[in-house]
């Protein structure tokens, strides 16, 4: 399954603080395609199915989607997906 770190919520309501959450499937599993891939120097389709446990024809079609937008590639001589340099910017407003 894709990671997700419900401690936090738990940790927020074991402090009584209100919270709203609202998922996105679809965010939510195009975040975990991208974390898998940045993990690895190359993912085919098959280990991205197998680390994230998403159905590969859901895998295509998210990584269609990263691909048009310009953060993932599929580099055919490597044997799959890896991620790019844009990737890079969603982590710079990170100030932590």
């Amino acid at each position: 399954t894709i990671p997700f770190d419900r401690s936090a919520i738990r940790n927020a309501e074991a402090r009584s603080i209100s919270m709203v959450e609202v998922f996105v499937e679809s965010v939510r599993r195009a975040l975990g395609i991208l974390h898998e891939l940045n993990r690895q120097r190359v993912s085919s389709v098959h280990h991205l199915h197998q680390t994230t446990g998403l159905p590969k024809p859901t895998i295509v079609r998210l990584l269609d989607t990263l691909i048009a937008l310009g953060y993932v590639v599929n580099d055919r001589r490597q044997g799959g997906y890896q991620v790019t340099s844009l990737v890079r910017s969603l982590s710079a407003g990170f100030h932590g």
